[in-house]
């Protein structure tokens, strides 16, 4: 049996000023006897609170820490009062011995355990704290799971010697882990408009807004059936909006995604277009780079430079070279967070071809995996290719020293020698041998692209062996050699006539 305190929202005077009208509208009508409660409407986003469920245990190995966290229990929702106002409506439940605290503590805890999606309907954030003692210490475990969006933070650990701090050390991680939600609709190509939830409602104590200056939303969709259900929760990929100015919860975000068109048309049908705010929450980021394939395909030495992002309005800083690592084996990179967490632009370069730049926060998710186009046709072509350019400078180089050598031969009347030289310089591979490698490698390797109608790889492809052909033809010219031939005729010539 759990023991539950609940803290009523006292703050939604809006919400009730809507219900009166309402009401005062449907008895203008006489409709008396009509049920409007089914009729209203919800109130504004900004001024709905967020739904926080604590749940409260004690190390089942401590039978001592039973006291602390009843007292946990009783005292945090004073300090959710106190320093969130009527934004959260909190709701402790103290647990006594459960499952998810018996079984290895919150390290164990897997999202399938804390709930689904259907549970997102009760609340919006579910706290799992589990108190315990370490020698003459408090200490406070606590992990964030947020149902909607499948999220389960890190495991945030408090400690304090006095019991009398234990419950403000614990709402101070709760915030820490609190990510804010919004309402977005695309207002142009470049930005959207947001509407925060509660931000619009009495803070408390707290001096600061629901969402941070420059805060940065991961856009979802959210899909219901006609029971308003939840059928599907789906994320935008590598696709987000900075808040670039807000004021009681409404405000406008700028767009930054690594996507040609992210946000589409409108959508229709039951479906709700909702944002979580982003914030690094973890040491660094595991990023995989596969090639998109069945099953992925990790890609290996791979280059992943980040750079900062830059939006439109805001002052340009100064150009700093961009940090680099290369993919292991596996595909994986660890991308640490910064000391300012900031949106960061990767960039996923295999040679000198670029193949992704997409937006990322690391830190903000403890594992992200790129998914890239099958690019092993375009390498394989270029590493011909670039076996070939190497023959063609040495071939280049061969012929400059056979041409000087000819013209040194003939100042000195050794025609011979002179002819000897030609002759060797009409033995070097000739641009019509280099242009049949090269169709060589195109050929095949376009029939393969158009096989997979990969007509990305196929431009490529293309665009590799142009590039060598005018090479070919830049440094193979044969007007050269004709005229290196015809001036040692007419020098010989010359000298036979004197």
């Amino acid at each position: 049996m759990g023991v539950a305190i609940v803290v009523p929202h006292r703050h939604a005077v809006t919400a009730l000023v809507l219900i009166v009208a309402q009401l005062t509208a449907g008895l203008a009508r006489g409709d008396e006897g009509a049920d409007v409660t089914e009729e209203l409407p919800p109130p504004p986003l900004e001024f709905l609170p967020y739904r926080v469920t604590c749940l409260v245990a004690h190390d089942p190995n401590d039978v001592s820490s039973a006291a602390s966290a009843a007292r946990l229990a009783y005292e945090l929702p004073q300090w959710v009062a106190r320093g969130v106002g009527g934004r959260w409506t909190l709701a402790t439940t103290l647990l006594e011995a459960p499952e998810w605290a018996v079984r290895g503590g919150l390290h164990q805890l897997t999202p399938d355990e804390p709930g689904n999606f259907q549970k997102a309907e009760s609340a919006d954030t579910i706290y799992h704290v589990v108190v315990r003692r370490d020698v003459n210490r408090f200490c406070v475990d606590l992990r964030a799971w947020e149902p909607l969006f499948g999220h389960l933070s890190p495991v945030r650990t408090v400690a304090t010697l006095d019991v009398r701090e234990l419950a403000a050390e614990t709402f101070t991680a709760m915030q820490e882990l609190f990510r804010p939600r919004a309402q977005w609709e695309r207002q142009d190509d470049q930005t959207v408009r947001l509407r925060i939830q509660a931000g619009a409602l009495s803070a408390g104590d707290s001096p600061f807004p629901v969402a941070r200056p420059a805060e940065v939303f991961a856009p979802w969709m959210v899909f219901r059936n006609r029971e308003r259900e939840i059928q599907k929760v789906q994320e935008l990929p590598w696709t987000f909006f900075v808040l670039s100015q807000a004021e009681d919860g409404r405000g406008t975000g700028q767009l930054v995604s690594g996507l040609r068109s992210p946000l589409g048309a409108k959508p229709r049908g039951r479906i709700e277009l909702v944002a979580v705010a982003i914030r690094p929450q973890w040491a660094d980021t595991d990023l995989q780079v596969a090639a998109l394939s069945k099953p992925p395909r990790p890609l290996p030495a791979h280059r992943v430079e980040v750079t900062p992002v830059q939006l439109g309005d805001a002052p340009q800083a100064v150009a700093e070279p961009p940090a680099a690592w290369l993919t292991d084996r596996e595909g994986h990179v660890r991308l640490p967070r910064e000391a300012e967490p900031r949106l960061q632009w990767l960039r996923v370069t295999s040679g000198d071809l670029l193949l992704a730049k997409v937006p990322l926060m690391p830190g903000a998710v403890a594992a992200a995996r790129l998914e890239l186009p099958d690019d092993s046709l375009r390498l394989l072509a270029e590493g011909q290719l670039k076996i070939l350019q190497a023959d063609l400078v040495s071939v280049v180089a061969q012929r400059s020293a056979f041409m000087a050598a000819a013209r040194s031969e003939a100042k000195k009347q050794n025609w011979e020698n002179a002819k000897r030289c030609l002759r060797q310089l009409d033995a070097l591979p000739s641009a019509q041998s280099f242009r049949e490698q090269v169709s060589a490698v195109r050929v095949p390797a376009v029939a393969e692209a158009r096989q997979r109608r990969d007509r990305v790889a196929e431009q490529r492809i293309n665009r590799l062996c142009n590039e060598t052909e005018e090479l070919i033809q830049r440094y193979l010219v044969n007007d050269k050699v004709k005229e290196l031939k015809e001036e040692l005729a007419d020098l010989e010539a010359a000298l036979k006539v004197e």
